[in-house]
């Protein structure tokens, strides 16, 4: 029985100690008893400056404190922000699981945070936010939208610069695509919807552009290129498409035309 307590003991310590998380074990009144280096490197602090506080009384952090005593009273606890040193002053994002160690009685006696650097998910989340808005800015000088399809959903959606071409409100996301059909110029619609089919049956991709007649009765040149994706089997799952207000480019090319036919009967 005490050679079995002793290889636990042992197991227990290489877990703590080599652990790719911060471990942090803490009593009833929030008393660190233990914590291992990992801890240390995520946070700053060394273990023994932590050893030393007290993570109800001593932390910056009042959102921290409060899932550390809502551990202590109800079983567990989740935090995830940037938690700021008390030692260094440093703000390093993390996440913290926290659950309650119980006496044989049930009753709660401390608990165990598990600590996670939480860095790399963060600049990929900021990274991935810039890219959106370059898109979107992007998106809105060049009058181009992208819209997405699946076909086994069929859920649909659609950038704001796509809504915006089609004179929709950017909040209504959810439009039907009927209504985007209400918007095509009754002699193009056809075309439009001949050109989508055709794709989807020879497996190609479509080009195409149509008229849209707005709510003030204005019409629109829209250039819409767009593909189909399968599956092994070939049966089509989604569709995508860019579309792009070529409005000033097909008016300079009217004019054009109409300035070379005057010239020609001249």
């Amino acid at each position: 029985m005490k050679k079995w307590r002793v290889k636990n003991e042992e197991i227990y310590k290489t877990v703590f100690h080599n652990s790719p998380v911060g471990i942090i074990h803490f009593d009833y009144q929030g008393r660190v008893l233990d914590c291992n280096d990992k801890l240390s490197e995520i946070i700053g602090p060394t273990r023994e400056r932590l050893l030393k506080i007290n993570l109800i009384n001593d932390l910056l952090d009042t959102k921290m404190i409060e899932q550390i005593k809502r551990t202590l009273n109800f079983g567990n606890g989740y935090y995830e922000g940037n938690y700021r040193s008390i030692a260094s002053g440093k703000d390093t994002p993390i996440i913290a699981r926290y659950n309650a160690i119980y006496s044989s009685s049930g009753e709660i006696i401390g608990g165990v945070g598990l600590i996670e650097d939480n860095t790399v998910r963060v600049e990929i989340e900021k990274k991935m936010r810039e890219n959106e808005y370059y898109l979107r800015e992007a998106q809105k000088y060049s009058k181009i939208g992208h819209w997405k399809r699946d076909l086994i959903t069929g859920e649909l959606s659609r950038s704001d610069e796509l809504l915006r071409i089609y004179d929709i409100d950017t909040e209504l996301k959810d439009t039907p695509k009927e209504l985007f059909y209400d918007i095509i110029h009754p002699d193009d619609v056809n075309d439009v919807i001949e050109a989508y089919s055709n794709a989807l049956e020879t497996k190609t991709e479509y080009n195409i552009i149509f008229r849209i007649i707005l709510k003030d009765g204005k019409i629109k040149y829209v250039n819409e290129k767009g593909k189909n994706d399968y599956d092994n089997e070939g049966n089509p799952i989604r569709s995508m498409g860019i579309v792009q207000d070529i409005t000033e480019i097909k008016k300079k090319e009217l004019i054009q035309s109409a300035l070379y036919q005057i010239s020609i009967e001249a």
